[in-house]
Formats: structure tokens, sequence, C-alpha cells
């Protein structure tokens, strides 16, 4: 078999075509799927790089800003109830009332309470009405956030001749409540 010049360069002509479409059809097409997958999964985890690197930002300004706050209540820690300050708390209010001139009586009380997160406390007091108001002002500043949850003044029945405005006795009753720190 004696191929013309022309038919041999049909056929080489053809080879050469044959082997670009298979090169072209098994190496370049497969290469150019790897890199668009490599391409996809780059951007995906890019993505996902932005994604953490704000959760980051966020969370170191979240702690920040906790350590600012912590900073700024640092100084209302000693107003603080913790537990085991029960008999600070019965002489505050012993101490205050007798600075007063107050008569006090705890009506009640969940001291005896271990396990409370809250103490709550009803007292009677009996006195001249300043001395009621100054009482009130002590509670106020004194050494523990105390939340008063009920208060009624009312002045003292008097079954005798009456009695000017400044002898007048005050009853007051007084509940309140301040949270119990660990």
């Amino acid at each position: 078999m004696h191929l013309t010049f022309s038919k041999k360069i049909i056929l080489i002509t053809a080879l050469f075509a044959a082997g670009s479409l298979a090169i072209i059809g098994f190496v370049i097409v497969p290469t150019v799927r790897s890199i668009q997958q490599l391409d996809q999964e780059t951007y995906d985890l890019r993505m996902s790089l932005e994604q953490r690197y704000q959760n980051d930002l966020t969370v170191h300004s979240m702690l920040a800003e906790i350590s600012k706050d912590k900073t700024a209540v640092a100084p209302y820690s000693v107003h603080l109830f913790h537990a085991g300050q029960e008999l600070n708390l019965i002489t505050f209010l012993e101490g205050t009332a007798q600075k007063d001139s107050i008569t006090q009586k705890v009506v009640s009380s969940n001291l005896d309470a271990n396990h409370s997160q809250q103490i709550t406390m009803s007292l009677a007091l009996t006195g001249q009405y300043q001395n009621t108001l100054r009482y009130l002002d002590d509670l106020e500043h004194g050494p523990f956030f105390i939340t008063i949850t009920h208060l009624y003044l009312s002045p003292t029945q008097n079954f005798g001749p009456p009695l000017s405005g400044q002898n007048q006795t005050y009853t007051l009753n007084l509940d309140f409540h301040l949270y119990v720190t660990p």
C-alpha cells in the first residue's frame, strides 16, 4: 500500500488532530475542571476564614467590653451582700435604729434560709417623723444595696391628749430585699 504525498499529509494531519483531541480531552479538560473546583474551594475557604475573623473581632470586642465593665463595677462589690454577712446586716440595722432613736422590730425575714439567693425582711419601726426619715436615708446610704418593696408610714394611735407635731410618733412598716452573692 503506497500512499501519495497528499494522502500522507492528510493522514499525518488526521493523526496530529486525533492526538491533539486526545490531549485536550484527557489532560486539558480534567485540569480545567480541577482548577475550577480548586477555585471554588479556595473561595469557600476564604469566606469561611473571613467569617471566623469577624467572629473573632466580635469576641475580642466583647471581651474588651467585659473587662471595661468589670473595672467599672469593681467599686460596687463592697456594697454587695455576700452569703455569711447576716450578722453584719442585723448589726447595721440595729445600729442605724439606735443612732436614729427608732424602736425596731423584725417582723419576718428569711435570714435562716442558706439556699436563698435573695434575703427578704419586714421591719416595724416606731419613732418621731424626722427620725424615721433619717432612718430611711441611712438605709439608702448604707453599706448594702437594699431594695424597698413596701413602705407604709402612719401616725401612732394616741389615746391621751393631742401631742404637738414634733412629739408625735409614727409607725413605719418596711419590707425590703437584697440579693445574695456567693
